[in-house]
């Protein structure tokens, strides 16, 4: 069963995804924003496993380069960073619903919804 699953495996997980552009670096990262992004100071020991930046929306058209988004992969969490500034922020943090098991939480000594 296994060398009969393990093609799929491998071609679903070789796809590239079209919304997402890969940085080889935090310095190619940068080339892609137009803000400065933030490498966390502490990870918990994970490594970064890999960096995406959101180049198309869920259509494919190309978002500008002041609206777009940063992931960093780090295996245990992902960090998402943007231009969006302090109010849609906030907002994210307390008003968007993570599921039926959304909880309230704490992020940097800050009020957040996990």
């Amino acid at each position: 069963m296994v060398e009969i699953l393990r093609p799929v495996f491998i071609s679903t997980q070789m796809t590239k995804n079209p919304h997402f552009e890969t940085a080889s670096s935090w310095k190619a990262a940068r080339a892609k924003l137009t803000f400065q992004p933030r490498e966390p100071g502490y990870t918990a020991g994970l490594p970064l496993h890999s960096i995406r930046i959101h180049v198309r929306d869920h259509k494919l058209r190309k978002i500008l380069i002041n609206e777009r988004t940063l992931e960093a992969h780090y295996g245990g969490f992902v960090l998402s960073q943007a231009r969006k500034g302090t109010d849609e922020a906030r907002r994210l943090a307390l008003d968007v619903r993570y599921g039926s098991a959304g909880q309230e939480g704490q992020i940097a000594g800050h009020a957040a919804r996990i």
